[in-house]
């Protein structure tokens, strides 16, 4: 799994291997729902910086500003897909 920011949001990019089927003739909104399953969070790089406090998992909106995740605790996941 990936994160990063863009325009100020908060991104993830994970692998997904099956294709999500989309009717490209349809008009109708798409959209997809990704499920977690979360066991304990996750672990992170506690790093000692400016503004950051210890033992906390600090996020900033620009690159380089939050902590590196380095063990994500998600077990699974799953994908629904539909159009409105």
């Amino acid at each position: 799994m990936r994160l990063e920011t863009i325009d100020g949001e908060l991104w993830m990019t994970f692998p997904y291997s099956y294709p999500l089927a989309v009717d490209q003739t349809s008009t109708d909104r798409h959209w997809a729902r990704a499920h977690w399953q979360l066991f304990e969070g996750f672990r992170w790089a506690d790093t000692a910086a400016t503004g950051n406090t210890d033992g906390v998992w600090d996020v900033g909106v620009t690159a380089g500003e939050t902590e590196e995740v380095l063990a994500a605790g998600i077990t699974g996941y799953h994908t629904t897909a539909s159009t409105d």
